[in-house]
């Protein structure tokens, strides 16, 4: 049954690539069709321990850093880096390492994980570390409220086998931290604004972000190329994990050095003499935090914002609602560019917010967007867009780049 588990998934995960699909839920749905319990056997085959990541925002980033920490040290990971989170995705990742005879030869495996679906994967392997890096509002349509989110979170967490895992929670967030209300676990927190265990300060961005992190035990400088005061809060909820596992601040220092973004995380181009940043946001808090790191940033600039409602993005828009952007009716963005399904929605919320008509811009189709906000009269474009909307706004830069992925 493994063997064949394995070779179905394998052939799938070509399958897709061939077709031009990146191919990283397949093979976990028709390899657990033929051994529903693959999962628990292959999971268990980890030495070392097993790191899930959940939570609203910073899941992805905060489970890739611990990645290239861990590896940087010297130790085989086993991660789902490209992001799918769901059961299916996270059953390939081990899937795809899998040797067909013999046991994983991984020391770790480090998993992002939907919030919803932690359930689920809880109950076929154990987490050594447990992180949760925020909650807020996210497709309420599919997600329902954070309530419903953190009674998930702490199912899963009931349905671990052992009582030895430690939770890992941003005490910034208050809707994350409430969950040490509910759990009898180990809870090691992290902030940027608390002196707790593990937190920061002397926090400064500008060309680069820099700060001082500190641990039980000691303290070190960080200078980093990411961009964006909340990969503080991402970085910080790595390094619970990474120097709990013996590596010193000062190793994790020198991967954030060169750390490089993820595709479509705060990655910077230069196209047509302009630099452009792209940021995927898919709720409220991530177009917050993607404006707030372009104010922050210094000089003028641009947004040019593209929003869909795919079932992948949430049906429901009400969420516009929620972004603050009453606080650049007269500062901040020189121009908003808005398009995408809901343009016509976005833009109506600007206006809501007290922005001037002759500040917005809706322009379609999405090629001619880009052309159009790149000729706006501020020094640099910040691109923001959802889920279904980022990879091929991303693939439209690639194309027309002078200069791809500059540190940002």
């Amino acid at each position: 049954m493994r063997m064949l588990a394995i070779l179905i998934a394998r052939f799938a995960a070509l399958a897709s690539r061939l077709a031009g699909n990146e191919g990283t839920s397949l093979p976990g749905m028709l390899a657990t069709k033929i051994d529903s319990k693959i999962l628990n056997k292959l999971s268990s085959e980890i030495s070392r321990g097993i790191v899930l990541v959940t939570g609203t925002n910073g899941k992805t980033t905060t489970a890739n850093i611990t990645t290239k920490i861990l590896e940087d040290a010297g130790y085989r990971v086993i991660s789902n880096k490209i992001g799918a989170n769901m059961y299916n995705g996270i059953a390939s990742a081990f899937l795809l390492e899998a040797p067909l005879t013999g046991h994983l030869q991984a020391d770790y495996a480090v998993l992002e994980v939907d919030e919803l679906y932690t359930v689920p994967i809880c109950k076929d392997l154990t987490p050594k570390y447990f992180v949760v890096t925020n909650l807020f509002p996210d497709q309420i349509d599919r997600m329902g409220s954070i309530e419903d989110v953190r009674a998930a979170i702490n199912r899963a967490l009931k349905h671990t086998i052992s009582s030895d895992t430690t939770l890992v929670l941003n005490l910034d967030n208050p809707d994350s931290a409430q969950l040490s209300k509910m759990s009898t676990r180990e809870i090691v927190f992290f902030s940027v604004t608390e002196p707790v265990d593990y937190h920061a300060s002397d926090i400064t961005e500008d060309d680069t972000l820099s700060f001082i992190a500190h641990t039980p035990d000691t303290e070190a400088p960080f200078v980093t190329n990411m961009r964006g005061l909340y990969n503080v809060s991402n970085i910080l909820g790595a390094l619970v994990v990474t120097t709990g596992e013996g590596i010193s601040l000062e190793d994790s220092a020198k991967t954030l050095a060169d750390y490089q973004t993820q595709p479509g995380r705060m990655e910077r181009f230069v196209v047509e003499g302009k630099p452009v940043i792209i940021n995927m946001a898919k709720n409220p808090a991530g177009f917050n935090y993607s404006l707030e790191s372009a104010n922050n940033s210094g000089g003028t600039f641009d947004v040019y914002f593209v929003t869909n409602n795919t079932v992948a993005d949430g049906v429901d828009i009400d969420w516009y609602e929620h972004i603050e952007l009453e606080q650049y009716e007269k500062e901040g963005p020189r121009n908003f560019y808005v398009g995408g399904d809901c343009s016509d929605d976005m833009a109506q919320r600007l206006r809501d917010a007290g922005i001037n008509w002759n500040r917005i811009r809706i322009v379609q189709p999405q090629a001619d967007g880009i052309h159009k906000a790149l000729q706006g009269s501020g020094d640099t474009l910040y691109v923001i867009a959802n889920y279904s909307a980022v990879f091929p706004l991303r693939k439209e830069l690639l194309e027309r780049a002078d200069v791809v992925s500059e540190p940002a």
